[in-house]
């Protein structure tokens, strides 16, 4: 009974590793439609679904790496901190902390060992790391994964008032906000305003169904077009700052690809650069999907 008991257990063992590699085949086939510059975000050709006994598919989203704030381009030399101290205040915070960890931030990605906070609290340089038992912080250089966020002086306190403030971040993005990807939340803070003072953006933008990534989307052309469409006058910055900080077109897409067999689900993420002519891949995960 031991026996039959073990090499029932293996065989188990075995059958989940075939069905999570087969998982794995079926996100690598939707990538590769994904990856192909004629197959349109909203083709049906993404999401497949076949051999019914079995229970096999895949799912593909191709979206824009625009939607998300380059992390890096907002906090090095001549970026756009306050665009950041716009995100972190409209998440809770009191405007006198967002902008001690904006700094603190801007010391961690810089070269020098001049620290930003004119003397509070030593800064944010290696003398106060090092004070904290932290011996190579900060790592002067941008970053290079956005759990590296994290370790910078005050960057716990912007989780705590935002818990999942990686979704709101990228770090491979040319810089400029996607207005055809990004939520509402981040055109709105982005523009200045409220975020149900765009929902007309949003509704042209996803089309009459409401859903993003379908045929009947009406993508912007140009920002000033889809500018036009928030309401009211509450837009409190310059416009030509506001202007400077959107793009209707990224260089640089996110592939985000669920292959499934039976229970089991497999993602992959690829970020990739110049799909539609000599194409790079930036960055590639797998994980499961719980």
């Amino acid at each position: 009974m031991s026996t039959v008991y073990v090499v029932n257990s293996d065989i188990d063992v075995i059958l989940s590793e075939r069905q999570a590699f087969r998982a794995v085949q079926l996100a690598e086939a939707g990538v590769a439609y994904a990856a192909n510059p004629a197959v349109k975000e909203f083709d049906p050709i993404l999401h497949q679904a076949f051999d019914v006994g079995k229970g096999e598919g895949f799912d593909v989203r191709r979206r824009s790496e625009g939607g998300w704030l380059n992390i890096n381009r907002l906090v090095m030399a001549g970026g756009d901190n306050k665009l950041l101290e716009d995100l972190f205040v409209n998440w809770g915070m009191e405007k006198e902390d967002a902008v001690l960890v904006i700094r603190a931030l801007m010391d961690w990605v810089d070269a020098d060992e001049v620290n930003q906070f004119d003397g509070f609290d030593d800064g944010a340089e290696k003398e106060y790391y090092t004070e904290q038992g932290f011996e190579n912080y900060p790592f002067d250089r941008p970053f290079y994964d956005l759990d590296e966020v994290l370790l910078v002086r005050g960057m716990n306190v912007v989780a705590s008032y935002q818990p999942n403030w990686r979704s709101y971040f990228t770090i491979w993005s040319e810089g400029q906000l996607d207005i055809n990807e990004a939520s509402a939340e981040l055109i709105a803070v982005a523009a200045g305003t409220q975020p149900n003072l765009v929902d007309d953006l949003i509704q042209m933008r996803d089309g009459e169904d409401g859903i993003p990534d379908t045929e009947d989307d009406q993508l912007f052309q140009s920002v000033e077009d889809a500018l036009a469409f928030i309401q009211g006058d509450s837009v409190s910055e310059d416009p030509s700052v506001i202007r400077n900080r959107f793009t209707t077109r990224s260089n640089t897409v996110r592939i985000e690809s669920i292959g499934w067999v039976g229970d089991y689900r497999r993602r992959l993420v690829l970020v990739v650069r110049n799909l539609e002519s000599r194409p790079v891949i930036l960055s590639r995960e797998e994980e499961p999907v719980l």
